[in-house]
C-alpha cells in the first residue's frame, strides 16, 4: 500500500522536458530531461556559406535561450559580424563567436534538411534531426513541463518509433 502510493506521488511529480514534436500535428518524436540552465546545442549547416553554424541554448524557466553563436565564416551570408546590446563579439579558436543574447523563445521552429546536417545535444546525448523527421519536414523543438509518469511513457513511445 505504501510502496503504491509512493509510485503514485513520484508518478505526479513534475519534470521538465526538451519535447521535439511534428509541427503539423504535434506527435512526439523525441524527449529529453532537462533542468534550468542546462546547456542544449543545435548545430547545422548554414544554407548559403555551407559552414557549420553552433547555436548554445540554455533552458531558462520553461523556455529557451540562446546564448552563444559560433561559426567558421561570415561569407556575406547575414551571420553578424558585431556588437550589439550587452552581445560580445570574439574570435576563438579560428571560429567568429558572439555570446551575451538576452533572447528568450516559447518553441523554435525547424525545417529538417539532410544537407545542413541538423542535429541537437544535450549532455551526452546527441540527435539526429534528420533520423526523427523527414527531409523538409518541420519540427517544433519546445521545454514542457509535464507529470514524470507522461515524460517516461513519451520516451518509450519515442524510443519504439521506427526510424522516419
Amino acid at each position: 500500500m505504501i510502496s503504491a502510493l509512493i509510485v503514485l506521488v513520484l508518478a505526479a511529480c513534475p519534470v521538465d522536458t526538451l519535447a521535439v514534436r511534428g509541427f503539423k500535428k504535434g506527435d512526439i518524436r523525441h524527449v529529453s530531461r532537462v533542468s534550468n540552465g542546462e546547456p542544449i546545442v543545435f548545430s547545422y549547416i548554414h544554407s548559403v556559406s555551407k559552414t557549420p553554424i553552433e547555436e548554445t541554448l540554455e533552458v531558462s524557466n520553461g523556455k529557451i535561450r540562446l546564448v552563444k553563436v559560433s561559426y567558421t565564416d561570415q561569407g556575406g551570408a547575414g551571420m553578424p559580424e558585431f556588437e550589439w546590446g550587452s552581445e560580445k563579439f570574439k574570435i576563438e579558436g579560428g571560429k567568429f563567436v558572439l555570446e551575451g543574447f538576452q533572447r528568450e523563445f516559447k518553441s523554435m521552429n525547424i525545417t529538417v534538411q539532410r544537407a545542413y546536417d541538423d542535429r541537437l545535444e544535450i549532455g551526452d546525448e546527441a540527435i539526429e534531426l534528420i533520423q526523427i523527421a523527414r527531409e523538409g519536414e518541420n519540427i517544433r523543438v519546445s521545454v514542457e513541463r509535464t507529470m514524470l509518469a507522461a515524460y517516461l511513457f513519451e520516451e518509450i513511445a519515442s524510443g519504439l518509433k521506427a526510424n522516419i
